[in-house]
């Protein structure tokens, strides 16, 4: 078993990564930059090294190896739109990373009132989602954010609060 993390990781090494909803302090964020040939981060709020731009309507005159949008889909009135923006910026060959929050997870039946949320996933609803807008799913994972104790290592999957969707583009539907 594989935590949040080490799957967002696994697709950076050596690559040019585009992170969409970063944030200057984020550790995934300064990790990203260590591992990676190249990073570029996006954030509504800006920060030194981050571009302010919106996550459905950001243009960069770029593509992208991997493109991780970390936490950022239940945030988006209009998800469709990040999601053929991210397709537009990813190489044909690329790795797609989508991270949200898991709503079947336990720990989100006591945490739903989440006044920035609208909208919450699950693995069905985001499989559709990513299909009509041109994805295939590769793998899903169902993550906790950090490692806690070996109890919590065994419930994980009870307790996986986020739920992480590694995609490629569908070239059939171009």
């Amino acid at each position: 078993m594989k935590y949040r993390e080490d799957i967002i990781y696994d697709y950076a090494e050596n690559k040019d990564v585009l992170d969409i909803g970063c944030y200057e302090y984020s550790h995934i964020f300064r990790r990203l930059k260590q591992i990676s040939k190249s990073v570029t981060g996006i954030d509504k709020e800006g920060g030194k090294g981050i571009i302010k731009a919106n996550a459905e309507t950001f243009i960069i005159k770029k593509k992208f190896d991997y493109i991780r949008a970390g936490n950022i889909v239940e945030h988006l009135s209009n998800p469709g739109k990040l999601l053929d923006n991210v397709k537009r910026h990813l190489k044909d060959d690329g790795v797609f990373v989508l991270e949200t929050a898991n709503v079947k997870g336990v720990g989100y039946i006591f945490f739903k009132n989440n006044p920035d949320h609208v909208a919450w996933y699950c693995k069905y609803t985001l499989t559709t989602l990513l299909e009509r807008h041109g994805f295939i799913i590769k793998e899903i994972h169902y993550c906790v954010w950090q490692k806690r104790n070996w109890v919590y290592d065994r419930l994980r999957y009870l307790f996986a609060n986020n739920i992480i969707m590694i995609c490629k583009k569908n070239k059939g539907d171009e």
